[in-house]
């Protein structure tokens, strides 16, 4: 039996993969609910992102309108929008330009069959994203009446408010959490300080209502805040103390609005910042050159922190405040607002471009619309949402400045061993952080590349002004998904020394897998090319399947030596029997057909292709030589012929058939045992011999290098049972590994089973069927005691205590995989399948 097991376990894992998990797509970025600013021209480039489980060809995603008129379909008209061709190491990342609406995405996973797989987030928006700053009237406050939630599905917003068991963190211990979008009801608390829904909710559902997107609220308000708390904790270090003798944490109210425009902001968007402050400067007794000059500093510090010079601002004309028992307007803060948007003239010196008019709500004082003549309440805080919808026209939306999101950054992966992933970030951010939980803030690495194992994993950055964004998760799953063959023309090259290689031209097909091994192991650059055409080749009157390869390395062509495994499908075979000629056998009908399996054979044309099409020609140095398989199987779970072969000599490589050369040479066992003096005794037993020549021993020290030992006749044609042995008599210390590579006289051969042997241990211990798939049997000649199973890493997995003479482990539910299996003191590796 042919087994390299490096290129068997990797096939084992894909087969437990497959048979214990379903091919799925998983939408990592964007989230559910998420909305994002739409420029002018009603549209945003929307990034997707996520990871998969199987083998794509290409990843589609679309855009579906929710309900019928909320929003264009993307792509328009309908279909699909491929993101990404060709995806690699099982994630994707992608992006689509998406009308202003609420959708539906979905996202699929297409196969080169045409077959696939979908994900989808049932909510995402492209529309109109605002924060909202001031004091009390821009966020309510303990004790003030709360407002309605949204009732409009596309009204949303983040739930978190930095307080936390009654503390509230000073600017420079603000933990920002993971951003969970959620529908704006009346008690979420719209990040990062917003205290409930207050008249945000009715905003929202008028504007979205007005505009038809959706809409995405924050809140960085904090009351009984005046302008002159809010500069004075401009620095993330500065310290302010209100006039009602509240002492804010260090860096805020400021540092509220920076952690918005730094976090949120950056992700999502923006179309302007909603500032409703004055009454505390009522209080205050504020001058207008003051208040002016506060506001504006205000203004140009979020511009600065954010690099959004354009940044859009609607400022609300309000101060009114209840002042030794007597409410009043105080008109210098209202003519400093005027001011800075721009009612008192044009001078830049006084007014700040991008600053519009927002609500005048001093007039609107007595109840219904506030009980306490300072607070808006009830029925006024629908009336105030009205208000702020009335002054955000489509001349606004047509004259202010929206600013994007920033996009997340897109990981580029590359395995670095069979098990693990290079990861790595692109360039041009100051900050890299690493996240593997949910936790945003528990970073593990803060290098922009990191090699990990099995896992899920993000990163955080954050550029030269503090924006941070975050990366949708992807996934290291521990191994490649190539599970579907090369298309027409595909090739790869690999830099080979010795393992098993796998040449991919891309992580969903496979061409081939090459094994360095034998008297001189293929080394360096080797190339794979595959061609499937649509006629069968042919040469010297012999036909050949269709689907062939070139192999051929930079170095010792003529005499390097090797594995090679070859992949086929049963439509390939079925083209061959459909046009060979009469003279050729069949290829195997189905898997099934085990009598056909015997003519398989691979013929390597040795030398240079001119015409560089892999098909035979005349102009190849030498005709082919035939080579028999080392084993021809199906792969029921992936649906291919997987055809292994040695090979001395490289070059074009194609498949044919003949009844030459089969090795009908049936063994009824092979078996070692240790003997005295640190010797091993070999035996076997054929059931059946036709033309075979002899049998060659190798011993090996890992089950993968092999040498010849010696060599023993046979008895060529028979069909009595012949008995033969060999001994070892130099072994090395510790377990040595022996196989039989039986030849015939035609120079066609095949190989044994393994069997472990440890001399010197007493009576032999003998373990089969090596691979197991079930039943793995035990037969020794002594009394076993304790019998143990350790996986790779040498962890002890069972243990188990046998009756005399033999016994039986039953395997079937231990993961695929090779195990050590310790029998008192020797040690035996298995395959399990």
């Amino acid at each position: 039996m042919f087994l390299r097991l490096k290129s068997l376990s990797f096939f084992l894992f894909i087969l437990f993969c497959t048979l214990h998990s379903h091919a799925q797509i998983t939408i990592t970025f964007p989230s559910e609910r998420a909305v994002f600013q739409r420029d002018n021209a009603n549209q945003a480039r929307v990034t997707l992102a996520g990871n998969y489980a199987g083998c794509y060809d290409r990843i589609e995603a679309r855009f579906v309108p929710r309900q019928e008129g909320q929003g264009t379909p993307a792509p328009e008209g309908g279909g699909w929008n491929t993101i990404q061709s060709v995806p690699q190491g099982g994630n994707f990342y992608g992006s689509m330009l998406v009308k202003g609406g609420w959708y539906q995405l979905e996202i699929r996973g297409v196969k080169g069959d045409g077959s696939m797989e979908t994900g989808h987030v049932e909510r995402v928006g492209v529309g109109e994203v605002f924060l909202v700053a001031g004091q009390s009237n821009a966020t309510g406050s303990n004790g003030l009446g709360n407002g309605p939630g949204a009732t409009d599905d596309r009204v949303n917003s983040v739930d978190f408010q930095n307080l936390s068991d009654g503390i509230i963190a000073p600017y420079s211990e603000i933990r920002v959490p993971c951003p969970q979008f959620v529908h704006l009801d009346a008690l979420t608390k719209t990040a990062p300080f917003g205290n409930y829904a207050w008249c945000w909710g009715a905003f929202g559902d008028k504007m979205a209502e007005a505009l038809n997107v959706p809409v995405m609220v924050f809140n960085a308000g904090w009351g009984g805040s005046s302008s002159r708390n809010w500069v004075e904790s401009i620095s993330t270090t500065g310290n302010t103390v209100s006039s009602y003798s509240y002492a804010f944490p260090q860096g805020l109210p400021f540092g509220h609005l920076r952690i918005a425009l730094n976090n949120y902001i950056a992700q999502m968007g923006i179309r302007a910042v909603l500032w409703h402050q004055g009454e505390s400067d009522n209080h205050e007794g504020t001058s207008r050159e003051s208040h002016r000059d506060q506001l504006r500093r205000i203004i140009q510090e979020s511009r600065d922190l954010s690099g959004k010079e354009d940044l859009s601002w609607v400022v609300a004309r309000a101060s009114r405040y209840t002042v030794n028992d007597e409410s009043r307007i105080w008109q210098p803060v209202i003519d400093a607002q005027s001011d800075v948007i721009g009612l008192n003239g044009s001078d830049l010196s006084i007014r700040m471009a991008h600053v519009f008019e927002g609500p005048s709500t001093d007039d609107y004082w007595e109840p219904p619309y506030r009980t306490d003549n300072i607070h808006f309440s009830g029925e006024g805080l629908t009336f105030l949402a009205n208000l702020w919808k009335q002054k955000l026209t489509s001349g606004f939306l047509e004259q202010s400045t929206p600013y994007m999101a920033i996009p997340p950054p897109a990981i580029t992966m590359a395995y670095s061993s069979d098990t693990e992933m290079t990861l790595q970030a692109p360039e041009g951010w100051s900050d890299y952080k690493w996240l593997q939980t949910a936790d945003c803030n528990a970073d593990f690495s803060t290098s922009r590349q990191v090699t990990r194992g099995v896992g899920t994993y993000k990163i955080r950055v954050t550029d030269s002004y503090h924006n941070t964004v975050f990366s949708g998760k992807v996934n290291v799953s521990g191994s490649k998904p190539a599970v579907s063959l090369a298309h027409h023309q595909d090739k790869a090259t690999l830099s080979v020394q010795t393992g098993q290689y796998t040449f991919m031209p891309s992580e969903c097909r496979v061409i081939s897998t090459l094994t360095p091994q034998g008297s001189s192991p293929v080394a360096g650059a080797v190339l794979t090319k595959i061609w499937s055409e649509t006629s069968l080749p042919t040469f010297k009157s012999s036909a050949f399947a269709s689907r062939h390869y070139i192999v051929k390395p930079d170095q010792n062509e003529s005499s390097a030596t090797a594995g090679i495994t070859l992949y086929f499908t049963q439509a390939d075979f079925n083209q061959f029997n459909s046009g060979k000629t009469s003279a050729q056998p069949s290829l195997p009908s189905d898997k099934e057909d085990n009598s056909a399996k015997t003519n398989i054979k691979i013929y390597r044309f040795p030398g240079i292709d001119p015409a560089g099409n892999g098909l035979p020609s005349l102009s190849y140095t030498e005709n082919p030589v035939s080579i028999v398989p080392e084993n021809s199987s199906w792969n029921d779970v992936l649906k291919r012929w997987e055809i292994s072969f040695n090979t001395t000599g490289f070059g074009a490589f194609l498949l044919g058939s003949s009844s030459e050369g089969a090795l009908p040479v049936l063994f009824e066992f092979f078996t070692g045992r240790p003997t005295e003096h640190h010797q091993t005794e070999l035996s076997w037993k054929t059931t059946l011999e036709t033309n075979a020549s002899h049998f060659e021993i190798q011993r090996g020290s890992d089950m993968k290098q092999f040498d010849t030992i010696g060599e023993v006749t046979a008895a060529g044609d028979t069909d009595k049972g012949m008995v033969y042995h060999f001994l070892d008599t130099n072994p090395a210390f510790g377990i040595n590994y022996y196989r039989l590579k039986q030849l015939d006289l035609d120079g066609s051969y095949m190989y044994t089973r393994v069997l472990a042997v440890q001399p010197g241990a007493g009576e032999t211990v003998i373990l089969y069927p090596n691979p197991v798939t079930d039943k793995l049997v035990i037969k020794s000649g002594r009394k076993v005691k304790d019998v143990e199973i350790l996986n790779q890493s040498g962890q002890l997995i069972r243990t188990y205590n046998l009756q005399p003479d033999s016994g039986a482990l039953f395997l079937k539910d231990l993961p695929a995989g090779i195990y050590e299996v310790k029998v008192d003191t020797q040690v035996f590796k298995i395959l399990k399948q």
